[in-house]
C-alpha cells in the first residue's frame, strides 16, 4: 500500500477526531515534498476552501506557521532550522522514508528524537537495512525504553539469534506494540472483490470533439507508419492518451 495515503488516512482520521491540528511532514528530498503536497491536496483533499490547506518550507521565506494546518519540509531545512521547528506546537510529526533515521549518531535522528508532539509517525518500507540495530534505532525514537539497553537488547536479539523461534516470537511481540506492517496480501481481499471487469462505455462524439479526435489521428499516422502486422505505431497511443487524459483536455 502506498505509505503517503495511509498516513494521509491517518491524519484525517485523527482531525475527525479533533485529536490533531496542527501536522508536519518530513521527507528526504523536495521532490518527495512535492509528492506528498499533490496527494494531501488531490485525493485528501486538503486544499481551499477546506480548512486543513497544506504549505511547504521554503527557507527564503520568513515562516509564518499559523497560515497552515499541515507543514511539508525535508530533513535538511529542518535540522537547519531547528530551533523554530522545535519550537512550533506540533500535534503529529510524520516522518517519512524513516529508515534514513536509523543512524543514531546523525543530525537527522537528534532532530526527530527531540520532537514533543503528541503524536509521531514514522513511514518505512525497510525498516532494515544493514542489522537489526535499525530497529532499536527507529523504536527508541517512537518509545525510548521498549527494548531496553541498547547492550540487553544486542545480548538478546541479534541477527544470529533471530532464527531461533524463541527470540523471533520475542521481537514480533514487542514490535506489535509499535509497529504496524500492511500488505497487498494481507489486504488483498479488501482491495480486490474479484476478477476486474472492462466494460466499453460508447461515446457519442459532437462536432468540434469528432473534429478533433480526427485531427490527432491523422497527425500520428503522419507521423509513423503502421507496423509490420499493420497494427498502430505506438505513438498514435502515447499522443491519443494526453489528448483525452491531460488536463487541459
Amino acid at each position: 500500500l502506498g505509505k503517503t495515503i495511509e498516513a494521509g488516512l491517518i491524519l484525517t482520521e485523527y482531525r475527525l477526531r479533533r485529536l490533531v491540528r496542527r501536522c508536519l511532514v518530513l521527507v528526504p528530498t523536495s521532490d518527495l515534498a512535492l509528492q506528498w503536497h499533490r496527494e494531501l491536496e488531490s485525493k485528501l483533499g486538503h486544499q481551499p476552501p477546506h480548512p486543513w490547506q497544506v504549505g511547504r518550507y521554503l527557507s527564503r521565506r520568513q515562516q509564518d506557521w499559523r497560515r497552515f494546518d499541515t507543514w511539508i519540509a525535508t530533513y535538511q531545512a529542518a535540522v537547519r532550522h531547528r530551533a523554530e521547528y522545535l519550537e512550533a506546537d506540533w500535534d503529529l510529526v510524520i516522518a517519512d522514508e524513516a529508515h534514513h533515521l536509523t543512524n543514531r549518531s546523525s543530525e537527522w535522528y537528534k532532530l526527530v528524537k527531540k520532537f514533543r508532539c503528541s503524536h509521531l509517525l514514522l513511514l518505512t518500507a525497510t525498516p532494515v537495512h544493514h542489522s537489526v540495530d535499525d530497529l532499536f534505532s527507529l523504536v527508541s525514537i517512537i518509545r525510548p525504553g521498549h527494548f531496553g539497553s541498547l547492550r540487553a537488547f544486542r545480548a538478546f536479539f541479534s541477527d544470529e539469534s533471530l532464527a531461533n523461534d524463541t527470540q523471533r516470537g520475542a521481537m514480533v511481540r514487542l514490535l506489535s506494540q509499535v509497529l504496524i506492517r500492511n500488505t497487498l496480501l494481507a489486504v488483498a481481499d479488501q482491495v480486490f472483490t474479484g476478477r476486474r471487469v472492462f466494460k466499453n462505455v460508447p461515446v457519442q462524439l459532437n462536432e468540434y470533439e469528432s473534429a478533433f479526435y480526427e485531427k490527432v489521428t491523422n497527425l500520428v499516422l503522419t507521423l509513423g507508419k503502421a507496423t509490420r502486422h499493420g497494427r498502430l505505431p505506438m505513438e498514435y497511443y502515447a499522443i491519443a492518451k494526453m489528448a483525452s487524459s491531460s488536463a487541459k483536455a
